[in-house]
């Protein structure tokens, strides 16, 4: 069985306290997320935490864990891919775009594309294709 989660948590600074999200409390999400989901007994995950990184170690961590999963994965139906991704985000005309603490909005290759994520996922081995 072959469950990996990977959770890619940012701080979200916004001039809201009710949508904000400091480092300190990314790092505790992330804390709570990983106990959770490491202590469901046969069913836990081997858990990836990508807390307030930068966007080009979130795509070289998603790349290895990815490749990993692909790897170890014998379809079965107990395998399992979590992404979870929390932080802000920008739409743009070629979709949603996930934003690090070194991102510039204003230059999309300083953003990770949800695109490109699903893309990594149906490509490491999901045997039925369901993203969710």
């Amino acid at each position: 069985m072959n469950r990996q989660a990977v959770l890619i948590i940012n701080t979200a600074k916004s001039d809201s306290t009710n949508t904000s999200v400091d480092l300190r409390r990314a790092k505790r999400a992330a804390e709570q997320f990983s106990s959770l989901l490491g202590g469901l007994g046969e069913y836990s995950f081997d858990i990836h935490p990508l807390v307030d990184c930068r966007y080009q170690d979130a795509e070289s961590s998603v790349n290895s864990i990815l490749s990993n999963y692909s790897r170890k994965s014998n379809n079965d139906d107990k395998d399992c891919l979590l992404i979870y991704y929390f932080g802000h985000a920008v739409d743009r005309t070629s979709g949603l775009n996930f934003i690090f603490k070194n991102s510039d909005v204003k230059l999309s290759a300083t953003l990770l594309p949800f695109e490109w994520l699903t893309g990594k996922a149906l490509g490491s081995g999901i045997s039925n294709g369901q993203v969710k």
